[in-house]
Protein backbone atom coordinates (compact mmCIF):
# COMPACT_ATOMS: atom_id res chain seq x y z
CA UNK A 1 0.00 0.00 0.00
CA UNK A 2 1.40 3.68 -1.34
CA UNK A 3 0.57 6.30 1.04
CA UNK A 4 1.02 10.25 0.37
CA UNK A 5 1.39 11.79 4.46
CA UNK A 6 1.15 15.21 4.57
CA UNK A 7 2.84 16.66 7.73
CA UNK A 8 5.19 18.86 9.09
CA UNK A 9 8.72 16.99 10.06
CA UNK A 10 8.84 16.33 13.53
CA UNK A 11 12.33 15.23 13.79
CA UNK A 12 13.07 18.94 15.17
CA UNK A 13 10.36 19.04 17.45
CA UNK A 14 10.58 18.04 21.08
CA UNK A 15 7.35 17.71 22.23
CA UNK A 16 4.28 15.75 20.98
CA UNK A 17 5.89 12.71 20.47
CA UNK A 18 2.96 10.36 19.80
CA UNK A 19 2.51 12.03 16.52
CA UNK A 20 6.44 11.05 15.52
CA UNK A 21 5.73 7.61 16.80
CA UNK A 22 2.90 6.85 14.25
CA UNK A 23 4.61 7.76 12.16
CA UNK A 24 7.25 5.02 13.01
CA UNK A 25 5.10 2.42 12.78
CA UNK A 26 3.41 3.13 9.97
CA UNK A 27 6.76 3.29 7.96
CA UNK A 28 7.13 -0.13 9.03
CA UNK A 29 4.42 -1.41 7.28
CA UNK A 30 3.86 0.08 4.33
CA UNK A 31 5.31 2.55 1.62
CA UNK A 32 4.93 5.57 2.78
CA UNK A 33 5.93 9.08 1.00
CA UNK A 34 6.12 13.05 2.94
CA UNK A 35 5.17 16.29 1.71
CA UNK A 36 5.38 19.04 4.16
CA UNK A 37 7.68 21.85 5.51
CA UNK A 38 11.23 20.25 6.84
CA UNK A 39 10.74 17.62 3.82
CA UNK A 40 12.87 17.49 0.97
CA UNK A 41 10.87 18.88 -2.54
CA UNK A 42 8.39 20.88 0.28
CA UNK A 43 6.65 23.99 -2.14
CA UNK A 44 3.85 25.67 -0.32
CA UNK A 45 2.96 26.79 -3.17
CA UNK A 46 2.08 23.51 -5.16
CA UNK A 47 -1.56 22.38 -5.79
CA UNK A 48 -2.54 18.93 -5.18
CA UNK A 49 -2.47 17.62 -8.46
CA UNK A 50 0.93 19.13 -8.72
CA UNK A 51 2.31 17.79 -5.69
CA UNK A 52 1.14 14.03 -7.24
CA UNK A 53 2.82 14.14 -9.80
CA UNK A 54 5.51 15.41 -8.23
CA UNK A 55 6.08 12.53 -6.27
CA UNK A 56 4.59 9.81 -8.62
CA UNK A 57 1.07 9.37 -6.93
CA UNK A 58 -2.10 7.78 -8.85
CA UNK A 59 -6.11 8.46 -7.46
CA UNK A 60 -5.39 4.72 -6.79
CA UNK A 61 -3.00 5.75 -3.79
CA UNK A 62 -3.83 6.53 -0.07
CA UNK A 63 -3.66 10.01 1.38
CA UNK A 64 -2.95 10.89 4.95
CA UNK A 65 -3.23 14.34 6.46
CA UNK A 66 -1.23 14.11 10.19
CA UNK A 67 -2.18 15.76 13.37
CA UNK A 68 0.73 18.77 12.51
CA UNK A 69 -0.52 19.72 9.18
CA UNK A 70 -3.12 21.89 10.31
CA UNK A 71 -2.21 25.04 13.19
CA UNK A 72 -2.88 24.30 16.79
CA UNK A 73 -1.94 27.89 17.53
CA UNK A 74 -5.14 30.15 18.49
CA UNK A 75 -6.39 32.36 15.64
CA UNK A 76 -6.42 35.78 17.02
CA UNK A 77 -5.46 39.13 15.74
CA UNK A 78 -3.40 39.92 18.16
CA UNK A 79 -1.09 36.85 18.64
CA UNK A 80 2.56 37.67 17.39
CA UNK A 81 3.16 34.31 14.72
CA UNK A 82 6.71 35.45 14.78
CA UNK A 83 6.67 33.61 17.76
CA UNK A 84 5.36 30.14 16.65
CA UNK A 85 7.36 27.75 14.34
CA UNK A 86 10.55 28.80 15.42
CA UNK A 87 11.81 25.10 14.75
CA UNK A 88 10.59 25.44 11.11
CA UNK A 89 12.95 26.90 8.76
CA UNK A 90 9.92 27.25 5.95
CA UNK A 91 7.80 29.63 4.44
CA UNK A 92 4.48 29.47 6.05
CA UNK A 93 0.85 30.72 6.30
CA UNK A 94 1.34 31.58 10.04
CA UNK A 95 -2.43 33.37 10.34
CA UNK A 96 -4.41 30.56 8.84
CA UNK A 97 -5.63 27.25 10.01
CA UNK A 98 -4.04 25.75 7.14
CA UNK A 99 -0.42 27.28 7.89
CA UNK A 100 1.03 24.57 5.50
CA UNK A 101 -0.50 25.53 2.23
CA UNK A 102 -4.23 25.41 0.78
CA UNK A 103 -4.85 22.05 -0.68
CA UNK A 104 -8.31 20.72 -2.10
CA UNK A 105 -7.77 17.00 -0.68
CA UNK A 106 -11.17 16.66 -1.90
CA UNK A 107 -9.99 16.23 -5.29
CA UNK A 108 -8.01 12.84 -4.62
CA UNK A 109 -10.39 9.86 -5.54
CA UNK A 110 -8.19 7.83 -3.65
CA UNK A 111 -8.66 6.64 0.06
CA UNK A 112 -8.01 9.80 2.31
CA UNK A 113 -7.87 10.05 6.12
CA UNK A 114 -7.71 13.23 8.73
CA UNK A 115 -6.01 12.86 11.94
CA UNK A 116 -7.67 15.12 14.34
CA UNK A 117 -5.25 16.79 16.61
CA UNK A 118 -5.79 18.90 19.83
CA UNK A 119 -9.48 19.52 19.90
CA UNK A 120 -9.69 22.16 22.01
CA UNK A 121 -7.85 24.54 19.74
CA UNK A 122 -9.53 26.21 16.86
CA UNK A 123 -12.31 23.00 16.85
CA UNK A 124 -15.16 24.79 14.59
CA UNK A 125 -11.99 25.61 11.64
CA UNK A 126 -10.65 21.89 11.79
CA UNK A 127 -14.42 20.19 11.37
CA UNK A 128 -15.00 23.17 8.55
CA UNK A 129 -12.08 21.73 7.05
CA UNK A 130 -12.70 18.38 7.58
CA UNK A 131 -16.14 18.71 6.41
CA UNK A 132 -14.74 20.65 3.35
CA UNK A 133 -12.45 18.33 1.77
CA UNK A 134 -14.85 15.29 2.42
CA UNK A 135 -12.35 12.67 4.24
CA UNK A 136 -13.04 8.98 3.88
CA UNK A 137 -12.54 8.76 8.21
CA UNK A 138 -11.07 11.73 10.62
CA UNK A 139 -9.33 9.97 12.98
CA UNK A 140 -9.41 11.80 16.88
CA UNK A 141 -8.42 10.53 20.31
CA UNK A 142 -11.49 12.90 21.58
CA UNK A 143 -14.25 10.63 23.12
CA UNK A 144 -16.94 13.22 22.01
CA UNK A 145 -16.38 11.83 18.56
CA UNK A 146 -20.60 11.37 18.18
CA UNK A 147 -21.02 14.93 18.29
CA UNK A 148 -17.74 15.32 15.73
CA UNK A 149 -20.07 13.53 13.54
CA UNK A 150 -23.15 15.17 13.70
CA UNK A 151 -21.35 18.68 12.60
CA UNK A 152 -20.10 17.01 9.73
CA UNK A 153 -21.85 13.92 8.81
CA UNK A 154 -18.75 12.81 8.67
CA UNK A 155 -17.24 8.79 9.84
CA UNK A 156 -15.24 9.09 12.92
CA UNK A 157 -13.27 6.78 14.12
CA UNK A 158 -11.83 6.92 17.94
CA UNK A 159 -7.97 6.09 17.93
CA UNK A 160 -6.67 6.56 21.07
CA UNK A 161 -3.26 7.25 22.36
CA UNK A 162 -0.46 4.62 22.59
CA UNK A 163 2.99 3.54 23.29
CA UNK A 164 5.89 2.69 21.61
CA UNK A 165 8.43 0.03 21.87
CA UNK A 166 11.14 2.17 23.60
CA UNK A 167 8.82 2.03 26.54
CA UNK A 168 9.14 -1.39 27.12
CA UNK A 169 12.70 -1.75 28.90
CA UNK A 170 14.11 -5.48 28.82
CA UNK A 171 15.20 -4.83 32.52
CA UNK A 172 13.59 -3.41 35.46
CA UNK A 173 15.12 -0.37 37.00
CA UNK A 174 15.19 0.58 40.75
CA UNK A 175 11.75 2.35 41.45
CA UNK A 176 13.61 5.33 43.24
CA UNK A 177 10.71 7.72 43.55
CA UNK A 178 7.40 7.29 45.09
CA UNK A 179 5.35 9.73 43.07
CA UNK A 180 6.05 11.16 39.66
CA UNK A 181 5.15 14.25 37.64
CA UNK A 182 6.59 15.85 34.67
CA UNK A 183 4.97 18.82 32.08
CA UNK A 184 3.04 21.37 31.59
CA UNK A 185 0.97 22.05 35.12
CA UNK A 186 -2.25 24.28 33.17
CA UNK A 187 -2.81 25.00 30.36
CA UNK A 188 -2.98 28.54 29.54
CA UNK A 189 -5.33 28.38 26.27
CA UNK A 190 -7.68 26.41 28.23
CA UNK A 191 -7.93 28.62 31.16
CA UNK A 192 -8.34 31.48 29.74
CA UNK A 193 -11.79 30.10 28.34
CA UNK A 194 -12.98 28.67 31.17
CA UNK A 195 -11.24 30.09 34.11
CA UNK A 196 -11.27 26.76 36.14
CA UNK A 197 -7.63 25.87 37.70
CA UNK A 198 -6.36 22.51 36.81
CA UNK A 199 -6.16 19.12 39.05
CA UNK A 200 -2.71 19.46 38.33
CA UNK A 201 -2.64 23.12 40.33
CA UNK A 202 -4.74 22.15 42.99
CA UNK A 203 -3.08 18.83 43.83
CA UNK A 204 0.47 20.43 43.50
CA UNK A 205 -1.05 22.34 46.42
CA UNK A 206 -1.39 19.81 48.67
CA UNK A 207 2.36 18.57 47.92
CA UNK A 208 4.17 21.94 47.64
CA UNK A 209 3.80 25.46 49.01
CA UNK A 210 3.06 27.37 46.29
CA UNK A 211 4.20 31.05 45.02
CA UNK A 212 1.80 31.97 41.74
CA UNK A 213 1.13 28.18 40.43
CA UNK A 214 5.28 27.39 41.15
CA UNK A 215 6.06 24.65 43.76
CA UNK A 216 8.68 26.08 45.68
CA UNK A 217 8.64 23.99 49.42
CA UNK A 218 7.16 20.07 49.71
CA UNK A 219 4.95 20.36 52.55
CA UNK A 220 6.18 16.89 53.77
CA UNK A 221 9.49 14.85 53.62
CA UNK A 222 7.29 11.52 53.59
CA UNK A 223 7.32 11.01 50.11
CA UNK A 224 10.47 10.47 47.63
CA UNK A 225 8.69 13.15 44.67
CA UNK A 226 9.81 13.69 40.89
CA UNK A 227 7.77 17.12 39.92
CA UNK A 228 9.07 18.63 37.55
CA UNK A 229 6.96 21.36 36.17
CA UNK A 230 6.73 24.22 33.74
CA UNK A 231 3.47 27.01 33.60
CA UNK A 232 3.52 28.20 30.32
CA UNK A 233 4.22 31.62 31.37
CA UNK A 234 7.26 33.08 29.76
CA UNK A 235 8.72 34.55 33.47
CA UNK A 236 7.40 31.56 35.84
CA UNK A 237 9.05 29.17 33.72
CA UNK A 238 12.67 31.48 33.94
CA UNK A 239 12.70 31.00 37.39
CA UNK A 240 11.44 27.87 37.59
CA UNK A 241 14.59 26.93 35.78
CA UNK A 242 16.54 29.00 37.53
CA UNK A 243 15.37 27.04 40.73
CA UNK A 244 15.72 24.16 39.46
CA UNK A 245 11.95 23.00 39.75
CA UNK A 246 11.84 22.46 35.38
CA UNK A 247 14.12 21.01 32.88
CA UNK A 248 12.88 19.56 29.71
CA UNK A 249 14.10 16.11 29.54
CA UNK A 250 15.41 14.16 26.29
CA UNK A 251 13.16 10.96 25.38
CA UNK A 252 15.73 8.47 27.23
CA UNK A 253 15.59 10.31 30.58
CA UNK A 254 12.19 10.75 30.91
CA UNK A 255 11.23 6.87 30.05
CA UNK A 256 14.02 5.78 32.44
CA UNK A 257 12.35 8.67 35.22
CA UNK A 258 9.29 6.69 34.57
CA UNK A 259 10.08 3.07 35.08
CA UNK A 260 12.01 4.53 38.63
CA UNK A 261 8.62 5.47 39.67
CA UNK A 262 6.21 3.59 41.67
CA UNK A 263 3.30 5.69 40.75
CA UNK A 264 2.84 8.43 38.30
CA UNK A 265 0.34 10.97 38.64
CA UNK A 266 -2.71 11.36 35.89
CA UNK A 267 -4.95 13.93 34.78
CA UNK A 268 -7.04 14.41 31.83
CA UNK A 269 -6.22 16.79 29.29
CA UNK A 270 -7.76 19.81 28.08
CA UNK A 271 -11.28 18.64 26.13
CA UNK A 272 -11.27 15.62 28.67
CA UNK A 273 -8.33 13.53 26.76
CA UNK A 274 -6.93 10.50 27.74
CA UNK A 275 -3.30 11.83 27.22
CA UNK A 276 -0.41 10.15 26.08
CA UNK A 277 1.10 9.07 30.19
CA UNK A 278 -1.87 6.86 30.95
CA UNK A 279 -0.30 4.14 28.69
CA UNK A 280 3.45 5.52 29.66
CA UNK A 281 3.00 4.55 33.08
CA UNK A 282 1.35 1.48 32.56
CA UNK A 283 3.74 0.24 30.50
CA UNK A 284 6.42 1.24 32.89
CA UNK A 285 4.86 -1.25 35.66
CA UNK A 286 3.86 1.81 37.76
CA UNK A 287 0.47 2.70 39.36
CA UNK A 288 -1.41 5.31 37.19
CA UNK A 289 -3.01 7.19 39.91
CA UNK A 290 -5.67 9.64 38.34
CA UNK A 291 -9.04 11.15 38.89
CA UNK A 292 -12.14 9.26 38.67
CA UNK A 293 -14.22 9.35 35.29
CA UNK A 294 -16.09 8.18 33.22
CA UNK A 295 -14.07 8.71 30.23
CA UNK A 296 -11.59 7.14 31.34
CA UNK A 297 -13.56 4.20 32.18
CA UNK A 298 -14.01 3.64 28.45
CA UNK A 299 -10.84 2.40 28.34
CA UNK A 300 -9.44 1.44 31.51
CA UNK A 301 -11.08 -0.24 34.18
CA UNK A 302 -10.66 1.43 37.67
CA UNK A 303 -8.75 -1.04 40.46
CA UNK A 304 -7.96 -3.13 37.50
CA UNK A 305 -6.05 -0.66 35.62
CA UNK A 306 -5.67 2.43 37.34
CA UNK A 307 -6.34 3.71 41.20
CA UNK A 308 -8.79 6.80 41.24
CA UNK A 309 -9.25 9.37 43.45
CA UNK A 310 -12.29 11.93 43.66
CA UNK A 311 -11.33 15.31 44.97
CA UNK A 312 -8.03 16.24 45.38
CA UNK A 313 -8.21 16.47 49.03
CA UNK A 314 -7.93 12.63 48.86
CA UNK A 315 -4.64 12.34 47.39
CA UNK A 316 -2.26 12.06 49.91
CA UNK A 317 -4.19 8.58 50.96
CA UNK A 318 -4.43 7.04 47.72
CA UNK A 319 -1.00 7.86 47.66
CA UNK A 320 -0.27 5.80 50.51
CA UNK A 321 -2.27 2.74 49.51
CA UNK A 322 -0.35 3.30 45.77
CA UNK A 323 2.87 2.65 47.90
CA UNK A 324 1.63 -0.32 49.95
CA UNK A 325 3.03 -2.44 48.34
CA UNK A 326 -0.20 -5.17 48.54
CA UNK A 327 -1.66 -7.91 46.73
CA UNK A 328 -4.06 -5.77 45.15
CA UNK A 329 -1.68 -3.00 44.04
CA UNK A 330 0.84 -5.80 42.58
CA UNK A 331 -1.82 -7.01 40.55
CA UNK A 332 -3.36 -3.25 38.96
CA UNK A 333 0.40 -3.48 38.23
CA UNK A 334 0.66 -5.94 36.20
CA UNK A 335 -3.21 -5.72 34.60
CA UNK A 336 -2.26 -3.00 33.70
CA UNK A 337 0.64 -3.23 31.93
CA UNK A 338 -0.14 -6.55 29.98
CA UNK A 339 -3.08 -5.06 28.99
CA UNK A 340 -1.38 -1.89 27.24
CA UNK A 341 1.56 -3.88 25.66
CA UNK A 342 -1.19 -6.08 24.66
CA UNK A 343 -3.87 -3.37 23.18
CA UNK A 344 -2.48 -0.04 23.04
CA UNK A 345 1.34 0.00 20.68
CA UNK A 346 1.72 2.52 17.92
CA UNK A 347 2.14 -0.52 16.13
CA UNK A 348 -1.31 -1.74 16.75
CA UNK A 349 -2.59 1.80 15.83
CA UNK A 350 -0.96 1.96 12.47
CA UNK A 351 -2.94 -1.76 11.55
CA UNK A 352 -6.09 -0.27 12.02
CA UNK A 353 -5.15 2.46 10.14
CA UNK A 354 -3.96 0.41 7.12
CA UNK A 355 -7.33 -1.73 7.65
CA UNK A 356 -9.49 1.15 7.48
CA UNK A 357 -7.45 2.43 4.00
CA UNK A 358 -7.80 -1.10 2.71
CA UNK A 359 -11.55 -0.99 3.40
CA UNK A 360 -12.42 1.78 1.48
Amino acid sequence: MKILYFSVNMSGYTSASYQQDLIDSLKKKCDIIFWGPGYEKFDIDLDLNSIKKKLFISDNDCIIVGHSWLSDIPLKDEVNYDNYYTWINERLIKNSIEYCGKINFFEHKGPKLFLLNKEYVSLGEKLNFAKRNNFDYVLTSNLNFNDYEKKTNLKFIFLPYAISKDFILKKNLNKKYDLFFSGLIENQYFFNLNKIKSQRILIQKKLFYNFFDMPILRKSSKFKIFWNTYTGTKVKDIILKILRKYKRMPRYEYIEKLHESKVVLNTLSPDNLIGPRFYETMASRAICLCEESDLINTVFKPMEHYVPFRSTDEILEKLSFCLSDSIEIEKIRKNSYDYVVSNHTYDIRADKILNLMQQI
